[in-house]
């Protein structure tokens, strides 16, 4: 039953009322009328598609014939009235089952029809839009709103409400409305409209979304599948926009856009070689082929350094083209540079010169740059100073690199001092015009202290680096803490400690050099971001990349999608950045960064501030140092001063890695035995050793040690292992010997043993060998005198203590004469002879 208003609330009507209901009518009637055709169709539709069944008997049919015929000459009448009959025109073709096809074609392609008004709303409805064409916004909304409530499944008045929010400004409600309207609806074009909106809202993924929803209801709708690629493109999500690029592409095969889209995309994805096929293939195909595809297939070249091959295809691409535009010829031009043919580029050059500057300022400062970087300083110079006249490029950047062509020319002069002092000269004005335009820019500064400090200007160096931290600060420097030292320039903070250092100032210039080297040094270590960056690539190779949202920290939850399961992980959103980043030791150099740690440690160990120190080597250490010299020199700077701070972990630490990287060195594994002497855990470090000795078989040193740990451990047989793996390595050496036969002799003393004899006969041969080596030294004579004395052979033991007591030393040298001595007493006295005794310790002891 259909609601009607009360007699009190039914307005007076007036003409747009009587006219307003004209056209309901009339929209009524066209809607019944439609209901009607459609109410038929289906019904007969499905009168055709179920069995046939029993049939009424036709009018038209006779008991005896299948199909009635006109009776008499009604059917010649017909003929000569109506023309030929159905039959003579489609013959024996089955219309009916034809007919019953195109009806059902007809009615998938005819439009759903959405919840339908009351004849009051529909009236409402259109006192609705009359209101919005009328611009009486204020009006129309709770029309509308009363519409929404009695029929909220209709789709109009929420798009009228989007409209009338879209006129006064408001997008978030509009958009909203928009949106219910696009869903209930599904119209295709809404869907554009709000994509549309949604992007110039900077709203990408809400864009994205309704470009879905426009793709999945129109599939070849190519335009959005576009405008879907481009938004992945920005919104990084690579391999989506290469999705879509490529189903564009094989739509469109002959689009030099599409093709130069994919290109780029495949490089920053990091493969040039596929977005060279690409674009080769464009190149290739007359129809795709322009200048701009040939330039940016030439500029993906240069990107790989390939200077003979981009200048063979631009040479190419002009004989088949014709002329090149002239940022084609500049790049040519660079290639020849590059590859060292300057006297074939500077034709293009001079073209550049010629060109009006304000159209191609760009390429300017790229040959520029690029003639700096091939040491054509003087030829940079002058098309800088070209540069310069453009109000646009007269900025501090232009003015830096022109400083800096000036100091190479200086530096590359003939020795003509003049010469070589006004172009410094030139160079510091303008690096200091430079730097009174951008105060806070630490390359500029660096540049003019450097210029004062060789000049022995120090006090104007200090001036300009205490100007440039309070720029960057934002006001003066007074706490120096490792807070605020982050938010600066180190290599200024680090210039600065230097200056502070040479006046003498040794408490301030720390102050600051301490906090500098301990936290805004250093970056990420180059080894950690190549296994970053091969665990990454291994992880594209085996997943596809599904970004959902972006979470509070700037993290991106990334779901890795293999099949059949979903895996979420964390991906670092400001990796790129950090990889980018570049620390005060590459800002500086390698040598400069390494004389200023160790003038710092020194300082500080001199002032006993070793926990500062160790900080400062700690730091120091992290940074993949090139040179294996100055890393070698910290690690043994480190171990002096953990070892002297009683930190004889991180001591041990240290002398672990120089023993594993210079396994053959005696004074480190010296050193390493020093350390674990402290520890006081011989045994456990034994593991360590053997490990050192798998990668390094042929270390002299690591194999005596672990020899000497196992005598220790009274395993003398293990120990005559390693001592003879030496002796294989090395047989002259004196002390090699000695060990064989000290392992010998200690072997013999155990009574279980069953060839004593034959193993004290092998320690005497090694040590009368060792005693030959030693060219009969006072302590290679004591130590065969030592070694008969403790078998208890102490006839043999006493000549050998007597040639010891007989030698001749320097003067105010004792050697080992006291030592002989008191065993010579011990030898007398247990044989009955202590007068004797007593008077060897008389002359040599007391």
């Amino acid at each position: 039953m259909e609601w009607k208003p009360d007699e009190d609330e039914i307005p007076i009507k007036t003409e747009l009322d009587d006219e307003l209901d004209a056209m309901m009518a009339q929209f009524a009637h066209y809607e019944q009328s439609q209901s009607m055709i459609d109410d038929s169709n289906e019904q007969d539709d499905v009168e055709s598609e179920e069995d046939e069944e029993e049939e009424e008997p036709d009018p038209f049919m006779d008991e005896n014939d299948e199909i009635a015929q006109p009776q008499g000459g009604q059917a010649e009448r017909r003929k000569k009235l109506f023309g030929a009959s159905a039959d003579d025109i489609y013959g024996s073709v089955d219309i009916e089952s034809e007919l019953l096809t195109a009806k059902r074609k007809l009615r998938k392609q005819r439009p759903k029809h959405g919840p339908k008004l009351s004849h009051y709303l529909k009236k409402r409805m259109g006192e609705a839009n009359m209101l919005y064409v009328s611009q009486k916004f204020e009006e129309a909304i709770p029309v509308l709103q009363e519409i929404i409530r009695e029929a909220p499944n209709v789709p109009d008045p929420y798009h009228i409400l989007g409209l009338i929010f879209e006129e006064n400004g408001d997008a978030d409600k509009s958009n909203e409305f928009f949106m219910i309207a696009a869903h209930m609806s599904n119209d295709l074009e809404l869907w554009k409209r709000l994509a549309a909106t949604y992007r110039q809202q900077n709203k990408k993924k809400l864009a994205v979304y309704c470009l879905n929803k426009a793709i999945i209801k129109r599939p070849d709708e190519l335009d959005c599948i576009w405008d879907r690629a481009i938004l992945y493109y920005e919104l990084a999500e690579f391999s989506k926009a290469l999705d879509g690029c490529k189903l564009l592409f094989k739509k469109r095969p002959n689009d030099p856009n599409i093709a130069k889209q994919i290109s780029l995309i495949y490089s920053i994805m990091g493969l040039p070689e596929e977005a060279e096929e690409i674009l080769e293939a464009s190149v290739e195909d007359k129809a795709t082929r322009n200048f701009h595809i040939v330039n940016i297939l030439s500029e993906l070249y240069m990107s790989r350094a390939s200077w003979d091959k981009t200048i063979r295809f631009i040479r190419s691409s002009a004989n088949e083209m014709g002329d090149l535009p002239l940022d084609l010829r500049i790049n040519l031009a660079i290639c020849l540079t590059y590859a060292d043919r300057f006297d074939e580029a500077q034709e293009y050059f001079e073209d550049l010169k010629r060109a009006p500057l304000d159209e191609y300022a760009d390429l300017y400062w790229s040959s520029a740059q690029t003639m700096i970087a091939t040491s054509h300083h003087q030829d940079a110079l002058s098309m800088l100073m070209l540069l310069d006249k453009h109000p646009d490029w007269d900025i501090p950047l232009v003015w830096t690199q022109q400083g800096k062509c000036y100091m190479a020319i200086a530096s590359d002069g003939d020795g003509d001092t003049d010469e070589v002092n006004l172009n410094e000269d030139q160079a510091l004005k303008l690096f200091e015009k430079a730097l009174q335009k951008s105060p806070a820019d630490g390359d500029i500064a660096m540049e003019v202290m450097k210029m004062y400090i060789k000049r022995n200007m120090k006090a104007e160096a200090m001036k300009i680096a205490e100007t440039c931290l309070n720029a960057m600060l934002g006001q003066p420097l007074d706490k120096i803490d490792e807070d605020v030292v982050a938010k600066l320039d180190p290599r200024i903070c680090l210039e600065k400690a230097m200056l502070h250092l040479d006046k003498g100032e040794v408490e301030e210039g720390l102050k600051l050099a301490v906090p500098v080297l301990t936290n805004a040094a250093f970056g990420p270590s180059r080894k950690r971001k190549r296994r970053r960056t091969k665990v990454a690539v291994k992880k594209r190779r085996q997943y596809e990349e599904y970004p959902i949202e972006t979470q509070d920290d700037g993290s991106t939850v990334v779901y890795l999608r293999k099949t059949p399961k979903f895996r979420k992980i964390e991906k670092i959103s400001e990796q790129t950045e950090v990889e980018d980043h570049l620390s005060l030791w590459e800002m500086i150099g390698e040598d400069l960064f390494f004389e200023r740690v160790i003038r710092v440690v020194q300082l500080l160990t001199k002032l006993g501030r070793l926990v500062e120190a160790a900080r400062v080597l700690h730091r120091s250490l992290n940074i993949p140092w090139e040179d294996r010299t100055k890393l070698n020199e910290l690690k043994l700077t480190e171990v002096e001063v953990a070892f002297n701070c009683s930190d004889y972990t991180s001591a041990y630490e240290s002398v672990r890695f120089l023993c594993s990287k210079n396994a053959h060195s005696i004074p480190i594994w010296n050193l390493f035995h020093k350390i674990i002497t402290k520890t006081k855990s011989f045994v456990v470090h034994v593991k360590y050793m053997a490990r050192v000795l798998l990668k390094n078989p042929k270390s002299i040193p690591a194999l005596l040690l672990v020899g000497h740990h196992c005598s220790m451990s009274q395993s003398f047989t293990a120990a005559l292992k390693h001592y003879l793996l030496a002796y294989r390595l090395r047989p002259t050496d004196p002390f090699i010997n000695l060990c064989l036969a000290v392992a010998y002799i200690n072997r013999s003393m155990n009574r279980r043993l069953g060839t004593r004899n034959y193993a004290i006969l092998q320690g005497f041969a090694f040590l009368f060998s060792y005693y030959k080596l030693a060219k009969h030294s006072e302590e290679s004579t004591y130590n065969v005198a030592r070694a008969y004395h403790q078998l208890g052979l102490n006839h043999l033991a006493i000549p050998f203590y007597k040639k010891v007591l007989e030698m001749e030393r320097p003067e105010g040298q004792i050697g080992l004469q006291m030592e002989a001595a008191y065993n010579l007493s011990i030898i007398y006295k247990n044989g009955g002879s202590v007068e004797l005794a007593q008077e060897i310790i008389r002359k040599y002891i007391v």
